[in-house]
């Protein structure tokens, strides 16, 4: 499950119709740059940004490593433009957020690559949809939710 949750958040930083969904204001549960990174560094547990944390234990080859390195240094020292994470226009209109997103892509598609188990694939390359859950909230295709505060 480990290895789902961590390609699927490498996918939001490549995917441009996902980031698109940032300004949505009006309909807009998960989608932020904020969201975007806290996907990929706190809920893949990467503590202090350690990606070879996982490397030991198996749950990501060395030539993936290797390959996820570029992108993870590059996403880990963005910072957005007047250090504002919720002006998503200014974000999405930065040049050195574009080069996270060409390496996120590259590293998806290398990865892509490399990967057999479907599964993993699909957490790769396919972007959720979001339900609205009755009686509010929302549940993703790959099992995620979102309980509004109450």
């Amino acid at each position: 499950m480990w290895r789902q949750r961590w390609l699927g958040a490498l996918r939001y930083f490549a995917d441009e119709n996902t980031q698109r969904r940032w300004l949505d204001r009006e309909d807009n549960p998960y989608y932020s740059y904020v969201e975007c990174m806290a996907g990929y560094f706190d809920d893949t547990f990467f503590p202090g940004n350690e990606i070879e944390r996982w490397l030991p234990y198996g749950y990501m080859t060395d030539a993936e490593y290797q390959l996820m390195l570029p992108f993870h240094r590059l996403a880990e020292r963005y910072c957005p433009p007047n250090n504002d994470a919720r002006d998503c226009d200014s974000i999405l209109a930065d040049d050195r957020w574009r080069e996270v997103v060409v390496a996120a892509r590259k590293a998806q598609e290398a990865l892509a690559q490399m990967i057999s188990d479907p599964n993993e694939l699909i957490a790769l390359k396919m972007a959720p949809d979001w339900v609205e859950l009755e009686g509010g909230g929302f549940r993703s295709d790959g099992g995620a939710f979102i309980i509004p505060a109450s």
